[in-house]
């Protein structure tokens, strides 16, 4: 429950920082990295790229503190478990 917390006060912070020209360009740059593994390549560069424009970034903000996240994190690929590869990789019986 305290993860969630601190991951939930993380996330409002960071929303409410960015606004700020200095400071938000500063916050985008330094979870750009984040963003980028958590999107995508595309969806990570797009919202990096409306978070620094200053206007956009702020409106953008707003409106994702009100609704979640505009540009949706990628699809975690789901590893296959190791005993079915090991199944799978058995000779078939005739």
């Amino acid at each position: 429950m305290a993860e969630r917390r601190k991951s939930i006060t993380w996330t409002v912070l960071r929303k409410l920082v960015r606004p700020i020209p200095v400071i938000g360009e500063a916050a985008v740059l330094l979870t750009a990295a984040s963003v980028l593994r958590r999107k995508g390549l595309v969806g990570g560069g797009l919202d990096i790229a409306l978070d620094s424009i200053p206007i956009v970034g702020t409106a953008k903000g707003l409106l994702e503190l009100a609704t979640g996240d505009l540009i949706p994190n990628k699809r975690a690929v789901e590893q296959p478990h190791a005993a079915m590869e090991l199944r799978d990789e058995l000779p078939k019986a005739a």
